[in-house]
């Protein structure tokens, strides 16, 4: 009996917590109903399946903006299936680059390289992560996935525009972080868009959609620039703006 009725809670909050991330934008409260409703059905998992149970925590408590507790319980199901894949660093990404801790997401899928798919193109593309959007370029030949090669070549061409006008990872990245603070004091998730990268004469525009109207988009856009050039991170022919979407 314990089968499928593991199955069955496991689909709803796979579907439930699906859910909220595609549709979400701010930080969920812990004492929201739809959170502690949630974690009720997880109790009910952790009896019959710990590793899932520990899985859908680390995924729900990033909607609520605890990154701490997010990864705790996704390192919780890594040492619960005691072999150490790969996956589990590749979720932690997800969790850190939708709180808007990009560099620290790169650092962790540098070390996953090889886990990869065509459909991480704008995961990486996303955190600065071109040595990495290198080497999952190396597997396109013998590809079948239409989808991913596209979003891949997508993704280099976007790069290279940016390394022709000497912009560095790091630099990227410095940005990125500042655009994730910015986001974090107004309690927003990213929800994993990929960037929009136009260029226009010799200046790089890199844009994030959020879902903000357009006078917040504005007010953020304005925040990350005022911090860069505090913080003495401008750079020329790199420009950043969030945008509503």
């Amino acid at each position: 009996m314990a089968r499928p009725q593991k199955a069955t809670i496991q689909n709803e909050l796979g579907g439930t917590i699906g859910a909220l991330i595609l549709g979400g934008s701010r930080y969920l409260e812990k004492t929201d109903f739809v959170v502690r409703s949630i974690d009720a059905q997880i109790d009910k998992l952790q009896k019959v399946d710990a590793l899932a149970a520990s899985i859908h925590r680390g995924m729900l408590y990033h909607i609520t903006g605890e990154l701490d507790e997010s990864l705790y319980w996704l390192d919780n199901a890594r040492r619960l299936k005691a072999d150490p894949h790969n996956e589990f660093d590749l979720m932690a990404a997800i969790v850190l680059s939708n709180l808007g801790y990009f560099s620290r997401a790169a650092q962790l899928l540098s070390k996953v390289a090889d886990f990869f798919k065509l459909s991480n193109a704008n995961l990486l593309l996303l955190t600065g992560s071109w040595s990495e959007l290198s080497q999952l370029n190396e597997r396109l030949d013998s590809s079948k996935d239409e989808e991913g090669v596209a979003a891949i070549a997508k993704a280099q061409r976007c790069c290279m525009t940016l390394k022709q006008i000497g912009v560095s990872e790091d630099q990227v990245k410095a940005m990125l972080d500042v655009a994730g603070e910015v986001m974090r004091s107004h309690r927003m998730l990213f929800l994993e868009d990929a960037p929009i990268v136009r260029e226009t004469g010799d200046v790089v525009l890199y844009q994030l959609l959020v879902k903000a109207d357009r006078r917040e988009a504005i007010k953020m856009t304005d925040e990350v620039l005022m911090k860069m050039i505090q913080r003495d991170l401008d750079v020329p022919g790199l420009a950043f703006s969030f945008i509503a979407g």
